[in-house]
């Protein structure tokens, strides 16, 4: 027998609905969902573009950057970066797979809204990032030493003055006094001969001074034949030779104009600077360390004096390291009453006859930073070799005399260790913390430019194309799946999309 079925139109209508809610529930159900997703895709699209950092510099120098051009040719390209998020997220927003992908999500936008380049404000991003790396390693009693040895050294130079000129001075003094008796000589010789006319030749013997006698070496003079050698070559060991490499780059990051980001970032604390010269020590090389990096062996010594090749660099810092030992040889020697009595000794039988006091202290001022000069010379050939240095010296620490100081120009002779002094190393701080931020930066991304330049697929890439933080805006689109399934009703619910921003930076996410 048959069976024959019916349905009211209130069940229908009732059925119709709760098919209606049930769909409408699982739709927005897939819509939370979707947009948990939206927000991982994005995060997962931004940090896989920027997981494509340069290696070579990495490997090297331990800091991120991502080349916004990925080796090709040309300035930023924030259209490129764009292109390769949008490869991630077609991979992840809608993946290739069997069946129905209810989390499916159609791509709208992708667009970098705000970007940074490591060159931005002299290289600040840089140095941030570089202080970032050594927070965890430098005490801040480390830092605190090297600020109290910058200030001292830099109030000693401003109070001892410019040795170079005290020497000219003293030269010029003792000259004087020579011209100055030269005249008296002629005079008293005229004086004879008058005299010997109006008495006779036999009576003038009589009256003739005898004003010969041996006189006293002027260090002064000799010194100019240490002078005269140059500067490396009063300083570096027999046999030692400075380095011939020379910086390859035409037109430096340091010395051209740059491309720049859209956002900024707060100054330099004076921490971060100390961090930053940590980082130098030990991620630069330079004189007496070789890291094996390509390029420049001195580099430490580019960025405090940004010359072109390594052998300018060296004597550059020979230079400033001379100024520093001077000033506080000067103030060692002004202390030291011994060698002071011994200053004054010598400078009464130059010049004393003369009975002129300015002449007298002139020569007093070049003796003294004749001896410091000396003094210091021999400092800097014990701390290139290594070895440490008093800042302020003690009697029995000092080294040279001032009688023989000829015989402390051959470059084998070194000042005296001292093992509670300061090293190469820490004077090479101490001159990095003199120098401005900008300086350090650029200079600082010269040298990586430089060893990209020299690597195979890096020829092209230069800093100001370089970005270490990004912000994104993302915009998706999704379609109904379940409440479309109703007859009629695939117009009526409204297409869903999701918006949303990204943003990663190189300085928090290390």
């Amino acid at each position: 027998m048959e069976k024959r079925g019916s349905i009211t139109v209130f069940y229908s209508l009732s059925l119709f609905m709760t098919l209606v809610i049930f769909f409408t529930f699982l739709d927005t159900s897939r819509l939370i969902g979707q947009k948990a997703k939206a927000e991982v895709v994005s995060r997962e699209a931004v940090m896989s573009c920027f997981g494509e950092y340069l290696r070579p510099v990495w490997d090297t120098y331990g800091v991120l950057m991502l080349d916004s051009c990925y080796g090709t040719e040309g300035a930023v390209d924030l259209n490129l970066m764009e292109a390769v998020m949008g490869e991630y997220l077609g991979e992840n927003a809608s993946p290739c797979i069997k069946g129905e992908n209810y989390f499916r999500l159609d791509v709208q936008e992708c667009a970098v809204k705000e970007y940074g380049l490591i060159t931005d404000e002299g290289g600040l991003p840089f140095l941030k990032e570089a202080a970032l790396r050594q927070k965890a390693e430098l005490p801040q009693q480390a830092l605190d030493k090297l600020t109290s040895q910058k200030e001292q050294i830099q109030k000693d130079q401003k109070t001892t003055g410019n040795v170079d000129n005290m020497i000219e001075n003293g030269q010029k003094a003792v000259q004087d006094a020579g011209k100055q008796k030269e005249k008296e000589e002629e005079g008293n010789k005229e004086k004879v001969k008058k005299n010997r006319k109006k008495k006779g030749a036999g009576s003038g013997k009589a009256e003739e001074k005898q004003t010969g006698g041996d006189e006293p070496e002027n260090p002064m003079d000799t010194l100019m034949e240490l002078k005269d050698q140059g500067i490396l070559s009063q300083v570096l060991a027999p046999g030692e030779k400075a380095s011939e490499a020379v910086m390859g780059l035409q037109n430096p990051v340091s010395k051209r104009p740059l491309a720049e980001g859209n956002v900024r970032e707060e100054g330099l604390t004076m921490v971060e600077k100390g961090l930053f010269v940590d980082y130098e020590m030990t991620h630069f090389q330079h004189y007496g360390s070789d890291f094996d990096h390509t390029g420049l062996k001195y580099e430490w010594e580019y960025v405090i004096n940004g010359k072109k090749s390594d052998k300018a660099n060296l004597a550059a810092t020979v230079e400033k390291l001379l100024a520093m030992r001077e000033a506080e040889n000067l103030i060692s020697l002004t202390r030291d009453q011994v060698k002071m009595a011994e200053v004054e000794s010598l400078a009464l039988s130059l010049v004393g006859w003369t009975g002129n006091p300015a002449i007298i202290e002139a020569t007093k001022a070049g003796l003294i930073a004749s001896w410091a000069y000396v003094e210091s010379v021999l400092d800097v050939r014990t701390l290139l070799a290594g070895k440490k240095v008093a800042l302020l010296k003690t009697p029995d620490q000092w080294t040279s005399q001032l009688l023989c100081l000829a015989d402390y120009f051959h470059s084998s002779v070194k000042a005296k260790e001292c093992r509670e002094g300061i090293s190469y190393e820490e004077y090479l701080c101490i001159m990095s913390a003199m120098q401005t931020e900008k300086a350090l930066g650029l200079r600082s991304l010269d040298l990586m430019e430089n060893v990209l330049h020299l690597q195979e697929g890096y020829e092209t890439v230069t800093m100001d194309r370089c970005v270490y933080r990004m912000k994104v805006s993302f915009a998706y689109e999704s379609k109904p799946v379940f409440y479309s399934q109703l007859s009629g009703l695939r117009k009526t619910f409204p297409i869903c999309h999701f918006k949303g921003m990204a943003q990663i930076n190189y300085l928090t996410e290390l």
